[in-house]
């Protein structure tokens, strides 16, 4: 199954609770999530770390330079990687 959900969190969530809720649907189900936290677009994937996530949003989020894509976190690359490599064969 490849598929990618959106999550939307409820106000007053931390970024510790979104990143470990998306990280759980995504080795749940074997999927991508993909949610928006204070203008970053955060993307779990399944095996990755929500602490690596909160980490990378936190990252993100202080950078001073905003890229033509936005501020971005994902879950740790080689999970990522792997998950898309899956979903391409």
């Amino acid at each position: 199954m490849t598929a990618l959900l959106t999550m939307e969190h409820l106000a007053g969530t931390s970024i510790e609770r979104a990143c470990e809720d998306a990280c759980r649907v995504a080795n749940l189900l074997s999927v991508g999530v993909q949610f928006s936290f204070n203008s970053v677009k955060c993307c779990a994937y399944p095996q990755g770390s929500s602490a690596h996530l909160a980490h990378r949003w936190q990252e993100e989020l202080s950078r001073k330079d905003v890229g033509p894509i936005g501020r971005y976190a994902v879950t740790n690359p080689e999970a990522a990687h792997k998950w898309f490599r899956e979903r391409e064969a």
